[in-house]
């Protein structure tokens, strides 16, 4: 064979590997080289997997390939082939010898080779071997890049129909419109809504007109996307807008239109046109509450002027009420100054009625009873009466005179509440009572028990005192007078009743017999200075009670006190 054949066949096959990218022909193809152009008579191409931890046996000569073909890295391969059946133990005459593949500095591969050549045919052959390897070891670099690259595209188209897929999902599932079409302006793209809306089937729809599914007010947007191209504006356009349903309806829709760009160019036009029916009735029942607000702030805000318009007089005339208070009150303190003076000159009055009032009147009747004892049967009969008449004239005025001072004391005690036993004021008042009540045989029937009551002791027995005394006191001739005293509860009142059976008194003077020297009988015939009841309303009242009475004429009397 001539020397320089091999190296003309590999060049040869170094012009024609490479081009298919096909790691199996590429190899096949070099080790048919490898078993012409050579005496190997065994041989085994290993190539490195991308781990970077295995080398793979990817063709043999002189032995087939293994079923576990994996070489370990690092790992002698000729004993590995020994183990897989590739060949035996090193015979004389055989020379074996591992050519690396190395391209871009990495290890590619290894061409294991076992040849009878020796001496400088053995050399020439593995010269050979090792010009063939750096043919060889580009070509497993540019296959690993291709095989890498195929699988980086395939994962990316992958991804693409994924992310196309989901896309497509979302638009056909979406309710809005959505439209794609040229800058020529033919539809390229419509969506299911699109569809419905527009009544085409999707084959019609395709390669239509966008007049066809777009309002002419609305075609403007096309027009500025063609302008778009020559200024460079490819920002998002936003508009509303009225479109036409199958049935004829108008449709408030906003319309949001987006450039589609091929690299630098405006391609084409994405709309997407959202029905904002709702949105506008929500806007317009927004304008009419806001306009219904603003005007009822209107009618509040005049009724809180006329409010406030009122408020500023009722201070005006509560100015003028304070004004009239204060007047008053100064008229009130000049009447309570007067008041003072004429308490005095009443205390005044007072202590001269019980003093130098009573003192004559004693002297009258002592003189008048010193008379009659002394002269009485040297007078005549008219003479005697007259002197007697002058007697009972003095008591009647020195009485009168003590109820007058009772009424005073009554008027003008401090009183000082406290807890009084009213079982205890009605034993001490009929121990006042009781030659009065035995001198008219009277009955007196007390029902007990009787509660506590808050009143001033004193002024309460002047009170019970004079109730029943007129009690024995207002009864018909002849009839043995009966009195009755309970009490009862009312709420938060202590209610005590002094029920008798007198003459009674009639409905219209119920009121009257509690001022003072009011009187329904002459004093013939019942004595009395019309004194008694003004001290028992007085008494009462002074002690933040209640008095009344309850009668018919003939038919006796029920007096009641009200305390706490």
């Amino acid at each position: 064979m001539d020397p320089e054949q091999p190296l003309q066949q590999l060049y040869e096959l170094g012009l024609t590997v490479g081009r298919t990218l096909n790691l199996t022909h590429e190899t096949a193809a070099f080790m048919d080289w490898l078993a012409r152009s050579t005496e190997a008579e065994l041989a085994a191409l290993f190539v490195a997997r991308q781990d970077g931890h295995t080398l793979q046996l990817v063709q043999a000569l002189g032995f087939p390939l293994p079923d576990e073909a994996e070489l370990p890295m690092g790992m002698d391969p000729w004993r590995w082939l020994r183990e897989k059946g590739g060949g035996e133990e090193k015979e004389d005459g055989l020379c074996r010898y591992a050519v690396p593949l190395i391209a871009e500095q990495r290890l590619l591969g290894i061409l294991c080779v076992q040849s009878r050549h020796a001496g400088e045919g053995l050399e020439r052959e593995q010269r050979l071997v090792e010009t063939a390897a750096s043919y060889l070891a580009p070509v497993l670099a540019n296959i690993q890049r291709y095989r890498s690259l195929e699988k980086e595209v395939a994962r990316r188209t992958a991804e693409l129909a994924e992310s196309e897929a989901k896309y497509r999902l979302l638009a056909e599932t979406a309710r809005d419109i959505i439209l794609v079409h040229d800058m020529e302006g033919y539809i390229q793209y419509v969506n299911r809504a699109g569809l419905e809306w527009s009544g085409y089937s999707a084959e019609e729809a395709l390669g239509k007109s966008i007049t066809d599914f777009v309002p002419p007010e609305c075609l403007a947007g096309i027009a500025r996307r063609r302008e778009q191209r020559l200024t460079g504006d490819l920002d998002m356009q936003v508009y509303e807008a009225e479109f036409v349903n199958r049935a004829g309806e108008r449709i408030p829709v906003e319309v949001s239109s987006s450039p589609i760009l091929r690299g630098d160019q405006v391609a084409g036009v994405l709309l997407v046109v959202r029905d904002i029916t709702r949105r506008k009735q929500a806007e317009e029942a927004l304008q009419r509450h806001a306009e219904e607000l603003e005007r009822c702030v209107a009618e509040r805000t005049a009724e809180l002027e006329e409010r406030v318009a009122e408020v500023e007089r009722l201070n005006r005339a509560l100015t003028n009420l304070l004004e009239d208070l204060q007047a008053a009150n100064r008229n009130l303190e000049a009447t309570a100054a007067r008041l003072r003076e004429t308490n005095e000159e009443l205390e005044a009055f007072v202590y001269s009625v019980s003093h130098d009032l009573r003192a004559p009147l004693r002297a009258m009747e002592g003189f008048a009873q010193a008379l009659l004892e002394d002269y009485g049967e040297g007078m005549d009969p008219t003479a005697r009466d007259y002197a007697g008449r002058i007697i009972a004239a003095a008591r009647r005025m020195d009485v009168l005179i003590q109820d007058l001072l009772a009424y005073s004391r009554v008027s003008r005690t401090e009183v000082r509440l406290g807890s009084v036993a009213l079982e205890r004021v009605i034993q001490d008042v009929l121990q006042e009572l009781e030659a009065e009540i035995r001198e008219k045989n009277a009955q007196v029937l007390v029902e007990e028990p009787l509660p506590m009551v808050q009143a001033h002791y004193t002024i309460l027995c002047q009170v019970l005192s004079n109730l029943l005394s007129n009690a024995v006191k207002f009864v018909a001739e002849g009839v043995r007078p009966r009195v009755r005293v309970w009490a009862e509860e009312r709420g938060e009142w202590i209610r005590l009743w002094v029920e008798d059976n007198g003459i009674g008194i009639p409905p219209e003077y119920h009121e009257r017999i509690f001022r003072i020297f009011e009187r329904l009988h002459g004093i013939e015939t019942y004595p009395g200075t019309g004194v008694g009841l003004a001290i028992v309303k007085k008494g009462v009242e002074r002690m933040g009670g209640r008095v009344g009475v309850e009668s018919e004429v003939g038919q006796g009397s029920r007096f009641w006190i009200e305390l706490y």
